[in-house]
Formats: structure tokens, C-alpha cells, sequence
């Protein structure tokens, strides 16, 4: 807590000594002889890398590092997932800089989220894909956002990606609109052996795509109180978007 307060100390606009020395500190991987645990730890990087972020010059460059240290297997799961949260926010925040360096720091942003969208046993293809979903819909010539749609499916059909990967992709793609979902979101939502996380999911992402009701229905009548509920909303939200679109045709 110490660390924080002395982050908010700093003053809105770092020097150029300071902007270093936080830069730095960033970059040290948790060691196990730290005076706090990883959650604390990285709780006190991304805060102060957020700070980084946040300087109206700071270097495009910076962005490679968050590349590097998403990379690093010495980094721990965690802060390398959090890598690619600054990512995305660096993407943004250089969007009206302009010039070669940004337009290159931009670019490395977009292809290591690409990179990490096709990562496996691990969450980053959730973020990554949330990333992408982002940059798809505010710059579709740097990242087609049928290329992240491609990405969505790719993680939801992969049965060897992680539960926190699917769940993203299911929002995703419910989201989306993305009609080749709904074979996985049907079997995941049909399927008891499926975690409950996924089936609920599969559940809402079946009812953004107004489709499988019949399954919906079933699953609405059932014994288990939070998914017989999900079930229940998903029926309701089809029902309200066909009764919209019966009142406003056009």
C-alpha cells in the first residue's frame, strides 16, 4: 500500500528521470523474496504502467516493452496477460500521434494481440480477442473485423483452449451475430459435462443469436435454478428483439 501511495504522489506529469525509473521498475519480474504477494505485486505494476500510459509524450516505444515482457516466460501468467491489456490501451492512446514510430508501435500492438488471440491453455485469447474486437471497430483497415470474427471461432470450436478463452468467445460471438457459433454454443449448452460457466454462456450467446429456442425452452423448465434462469432471459431477450422488429419492419 506503501508503493501505491507513493504512485500517487507522483506529480500528473513525470519527468523524464521518473518516467525512467517507473519504466524500469515495471520490467522486474515477481521474485518469491519479494516483501509481497504476486497479486499485490502486479496489482502495483499495472498501476504503474496505467500511470505510463498516461503521459501525453511518452515514448511509442514503450509499447515493445509490454511486447517483450507479454513474451518473457520469466513474467508470471498474470502480469503477461495484463501486457496485453497495456497493449490495447497504448494502441489507443497513440491513435492521433501520428508518425512513423506510433504507426509501427500501433502495428506490433495489433499483431501481438493476433498472436495471443491463437494462444492456447492459457486466458490471453480472451483478452486478446477483446483487444481485437476493439481495434475492428475503430480502425477495420488496421485489423478486418472479419478477421477477428475468424479468431472468435477459432478459439470457441478449439476444445484444447482454455474455459476463460471460450467463455470470451461466446460472448463474443453472441455479440457478433456470428451464426457458425451456434453448433459449439448448442452442444456446450446441451452438454451436462460441460462446466457451468460454459454452458451458461452458451446459453446467453444461443439466445443473442435467437436460435436452438426449443433447446432454450427445455433448459428454461429444468431442476437447476441458474441455468433453467439463463435460459428464461435468453427466451425473453429473442422474444423482445422479434417483437421490435414486427413494430419497426424497416
Amino acid at each position: 500500500m506503501g508503493c501505491i501511495a507513493a504512485l500517487r504522489g507522483l506529480p500528473a506529469e513525470l519527468t523524464p528521470e521518473q518516467f525512467d525509473t517507473l519504466r524500469d521498475a515495471i520490467a522486474v519480474p515477481f521474485e518469491p523474496s519479494m516483501p509481497c504477494k504476486p497479486l499485490e505485486f502486479n496489482g502495483l505494476r499495472n498501476a504503474a504502467a496505467e500511470f505510463l500510459l498516461q503521459q501525453p509524450d511518452f515514448p511509442p516505444d514503450l509499447l515493445l516493452d509490454f511486447a517483450v515482457m507479454h513474451e518473457d516466460s520469466a513474467q508470471d501468467p498474470v502480469w503477461r496477460d495484463y501486457c496485453l491489456q497495456m497493449l490495447v490501451t497504448g494502441w489507443q492512446n497513440l491513435a492521433g500521434r501520428g508518425g512513423e514510430e506510433s504507426g509501427e508501435a500501433r502495428a506490433l500492438a495489433v499483431r501481438m494481440l493476433e498472436g495471443a488471440a491463437c494462444a492456447r491453455g492459457n486466458a490471453w485469447p480472451g483478452t486478446a480477442l477483446l483487444g481485437l474486437r476493439l481495434v475492428s471497430q475503430s480502425a477495420p483497415t488496421a485489423f478486418p473485423p472479419e478477421k477477428t470474427d475468424r479468431l472468435i471461432l477459432g478459439a470457441l470450436y478449439d476444445r484444447s483452449a482454455s474455459e476463460a478463452a471460450r467463455v470470451t468467445a461466446l460472448r463474443l460471438a453472441g455479440e457478433r451475430r456470428l451464426t457458425e457459433a451456434r453448433a459449439m454454443a448448442e452442444e456446450l449448452a446441451r452438454d451436462a459435462a460441460s462446466t457451468p460457466m460454459l454452458r451458461l454462456c452458451a446459453v446467453a450467446s444461443l439466445g443473442d443469436l435467437g436460435t436452438c429456442r426449443d433447446l432454450l425452452e427445455e433448459l428454461a423448465a429444468g431442476s437447476d435454478p441458474v441455468l433453467s434462469g439463463a435460459a428464461a432471459r435468453a427466451l425473453s431477450g429473442i422474444a423482445k428483439r422479434e417483437a421490435s422488429a414486427n413494430t419497426n419492419p424497416n
